[in-house]
C-alpha cells in the first residue's frame, strides 16, 4: 500500500459478488427463521471485509492499473511562470501561452506490462487538467535516459518534464512513461531502442489509463482521440507506436497525429555512418544499445568482440543508473578506432560474424511505411549525434511507401544541434499537434 497514497472506493466484481450474498441470506433468513441472527451476523462481516479489501487494495479488480497516488497540482499562474521561463530561450514558446487554461493535478501511477514475456511492473505520470469532462490523450515519450533519479516519476519537477506535464492545461490528459528500466521496473536492464518492449509499455498504459478513469474519481477522464510526440530516443519510439498502432488497433483509442523529433529511424544505417567516421561525439548511444541488445538476447557476442578491451571491461558496470550520459561518454572515448575492434569496424558490414547484430539494428528500425494519420518529422539540420539524414531518409521512404504528402510532413530545424534542437522541434510538434486537436 503506497504511503500517503488517497484510497479510493472502487465498483465491480466485488460489489456484485457482495450482493449476490445479500441477496442468498435473505432468502434464507425468509425461509428459515431459525437462522436469522446468524445471517445477519455474517452479512454484517462480509460487508466489513469487503469494504476492508476495498480500502487495502482500491485496484484488486485491474488487469493494469496497480496503484495511484497524486504528487501535486501545478496552478495556472505557476505553468504561465515556467512557460515564460522557458520562452527566454526561444520566443516561439509565448505563442503557446494562449492556451493554458487549467490547474494540473499530477500523478504517479503503476501497471502491469511485460518484456518479451515476463512481467513487471512500470510506472510513469498521468496528468489531468482540472476541469471536468472528457480530454483526448497526449503519451509523451522521453529521450535517451540513463540516471534512475531522473525517471519521470522519480523526478516529476524537473523543469523539462514539468514543461510536459503542464500540456495538460491546454486540454489533454497527459502520459509519461518511465519506460521499463526505470522508476519502479529500476532493477531490469533498460530495453533501449527494442521496439516491442518499449510499445508494449505504452500500449499497456494506455489500457492502465481506463481502468484509472474506472477507479479514481476525478472530473477529467481520457477521451478517445490520442496524440503521440517525442524527442530523440522518443521520436524513435513515437514512431514505432504510430506504425504499431497503423497495424493493429489499441482498444478504445483513436490515434489522430504524432509528432516525432530526431529519432535515430535506420539503426543499422546510423551506426555504419558512426563507423565511417574518425569521432563520434556521444559513444555511450552505442554502448547503450550494445548493452540492452545482449540483455535481452538479440546476439550473443562478448563485449570484447565489439570494443577494445580498455572499454569492453567497463560497459557492464556503466548502465547501472548511477551514471549519466556524459560520464559515461567520459569512461570511453569519441575516437571511433580507439572504441572498437578493427574487426568490427571492417566486418560489421558483411562479415557473418556480425549478421546477428545487423538483423538486430535492422529489426528494430523505423523503416517507411503508409500512413493515414497525420504524422510531423522534425530534427534540426546541424545535428551531429543523430544526423538529420535519416530523418530525411525516413520522410522519403514515407511518401515512397504511399503516405500522402499532405499526412506527412517534415521540418527541418537551420543550425541546431541535437541538444538545442530539443526546444524549437517541441514548439514545432505542440503547433502542429494543437492545429489538428484544437482544444481550444
Amino acid at each position: 500500500m503506497l504511503r500517503n497514497a488517497t484510497i479510493f472506493p472502487v465498483t465491480g466484481h466485488k460489489d456484485k459478488k457482495r450482493t449476490a450474498i445479500f441477496a442468498a441470506t435473505d432468502t434464507i433468513v425468509m425461509r428459515h427463521k431459525y437462522y436469522q441472527t446468524l445471517a445477519a451476523v455474517l452479512s454484517a462481516v462480509l460487508l466489513i471485509l469487503a469494504v476492508s479489501c476495498s480500502r487495502e487494495d482500491p485496484f484488486g479488480d485491474n488487469t493494469y492499473l496497480l496503484t495511484a497516488e497524486k504528487l501535486f497540482t501545478t496552478p495556472v499562474a505557476g505553468i504561465e511562470a515556467l512557460f515564460g521561463a522557458f520562452s527566454v530561450s526561444d520566443p516561439a514558446v509565448e505563442d503557446l501561452m494562449e492556451y493554458i487554461e487549467h490547474d494540473v493535478d499530477v500523478w504517479r501511477v503503476t501497471y502491469r506490462t511485460d518484456i518479451y514475456g515476463e512481467e513487471i511492473v512500470a510506472s510513469a505520470l498521468v496528468c489531468r487538467p482540472v476541469a471536468a469532462g472528457k480530454f483526448p490523450v497526449l503519451s509523451f515519450q522521453n529521450g535517451t535516459n540513463t540516471l534512475h533519479a531522473n525517471a519521470p516519476s522519480v523526478n516529476p519537477s524537473n523543469p523539462s518534464y514539468m514543461l510536459v506535464e503542464d500540456l495538460a492545461s491546454m486540454g489533454f490528459i497527459v502520459i509519461i512513461p518511465d519506460y521499463p528500466g526505470f522508476g519502479s521496473s529500476e532493477s531490469v536492464a533498460h530495453p533501449y531502442l527494442l521496439k516491442e518492449p518499449t510499445v508494449r509499455s505504452v500500449t499497456s498504459l494506455l489500457a492502465a489509463l481506463r481502468e484509472f478513469d474506472d477507479d479514481v474519481v476525478h472530473p477529467a477522464d481520457a477521451g478517445t482521440d490520442l496524440y503521440l510526440f517525442g524527442y530523440s530516443q522518443g521520436g524513435w519510439a513515437t514512431l514505432a507506436i504510430h506504425e504499431e498502432i497503423d497495424k493493429r488497433v489499441i482498444e478504445g483509442f483513436t490515434l489522430k497525429a504524432s509528432a516525432a523529433g530526431a529519432g535515430p529511424a535506420d539503426l543499422k544505417a546510423m551506426l555504419e555512418g558512426f563507423l565511417a567516421a574518425d569521432e563520434y561525439p556521444m559513444p555511450s548511444y552505442f554502448a547503450y544499445i550494445a548493452h540492452a541488445y545482449r540483455s535481452y538476447g538479440w546476439f550473443d557476442l562478448d563485449y570484447n568482440d565489439i570494443f577494445n578491451e580498455t572499454y569492453a571491461a567497463k560497459i557492464p558496470g556503466l548502465f547501472n543508473g548511477t551514471l549519466s550520459l556524459g560520464a559515461i561518454n567520459q569512461q570511453l572515448t569519441t575516437n571511433v578506432s580507439e572504441l572498437l575492434t578493427p574487426e568490427f569496424i571492417a566486418g560489421f558490414s558483411s562479415s557473418p560474424d556480425f549478421e546477428d547484430v545487423r538483423k538486430a539494428l535492422a529489426d528494430n528500425s523505423i523503416k517507411g511505411w503508409s500512413t493515414s494519420v497525420p504524422l510531423i518529422l522534425v530534427h534540426g539540420e546541424g545535428d551531429t549525434q543523430v544526423p538529420a539524414q535519416g530523418t530525411i531518409d525516413l520522410y522519403n521512404e514515407m511518401i515512397s511507401s504511399g503516405s500522402p504528402m499532405a499526412v506527412v510532413k517534415i521540418e527541418l530545424v537551420p543550425g541546431v544541434d541535437h541538444g538545442d534542437g530539443l526546444l524549437p522541434a517541441a514548439i514545432k510538434s505542440l503547433e502542429f499537434i494543437l492545429a489538428i486537436a484544437g482544444t481550444k
